[in-house]
């Protein structure tokens, strides 16, 4: 169970809609905006290789994983696996603009949605459907060993 202050599990929350969001606008946009699913030619690393020989498939599934993605985090659904998969795209971006030899981009927005995709999965489940449907778990568990109590044997009076 998370053992989160109520503020910090607010603000944990607050952390998951907004990367929830960040990740459905991005998503959406390439979905109904075709020409924003192009590798733009300033990406330098070697995951851009990758992704301009395959783009007949990698540009649809990237933009449905960040809509995915994006909706899972807002609903609170499957939280931890959702912010690893945002951690995952957000480090994808980072490698793909050459970011492991050039630590500017590492001051970028991609490196902070990273690290804050990070700590929401470290720390989830906030105020999600995760969280609520765990409460009500440990509740009907805790009605149910109440109920199966051991027996006590009595003695009668002689």
């Amino acid at each position: 169970m998370n053992r989160l202050s109520p503020n910090a599990s607010l603000w944990l929350t607050l952390g998951r809609v907004y990367l929830g969001a960040y990740w459905l606008i991005h998503g959406l946009s390439k979905l109904l905006n075709h020409s924003a699913l192009r590798v733009p030619s300033s990406y330098q690393g070697p995951l851009s290789r990758v992704i301009s020989q395959n783009l007949r498939w990698s540009e649809p599934a990237i933009a449905i994983a960040e809509t995915l993605i994006g909706v899972l985090l807002i609903l609170g659904l499957m939280t931890r696996m959702s912010a690893l998969g945002a951690a995952l795209l957000g480090a994808g971006y980072i490698f793909t603009k050459g970011g492991y030899w050039d630590y500017t981009i590492l001051a970028t927005g991609a490196a902070a949605v990273t690290v804050l995709a990070l700590v929401v999965c470290a720390l989830a489940p906030g105020l999600g459907i995760d969280h609520v449907s765990r409460y009500a778990r440990e509740r009907s568990m805790n009605r149910t060993q109440r109920v199966r109590a051991t027996p006590v044997d009595i003695p009668w009076p002689d």
